[in-house]
């Protein structure tokens, strides 16, 4: 994977609210979220994509997740949206 030169600042992600967002080949975008709710006992991650195959990692631990640098990941192939489970 290829990195920007400039990191941007992640987004922040709304609980139930979709955010579409375009990303160009071999540039990450970073999307971040915080829980507040003791009693959240499960968070789905899902990246649909309209044309491409982009790949998804998550971490708890670090800024910037990338294949090798996260917990979790999701690198299926094609037209099989990226789906990540934490519980």
């Amino acid at each position: 994977m290829v990195k920007a030169q400039h990191e941007e600042e992640p987004i922040v992600l709304r609980e139930g609210t979709a955010t579409t967002d375009e990303i160009k080949e071999a540039t990450p975008k970073y999307f971040m979220f915080s829980i507040f709710d003791p009693n959240v006992i499960k968070v789905t991650i899902q990246l649909t994509t309209i044309h491409g195959d982009p790949d998804l990692f998550v971490s708890r631990k670090t800024k910037t997740p990338s294949f090798q640098h996260n917990e979790r990941r999701s690198i299926r192939c094609g037209i099989f949206p990226e789906i990540i489970e934490i519980r």
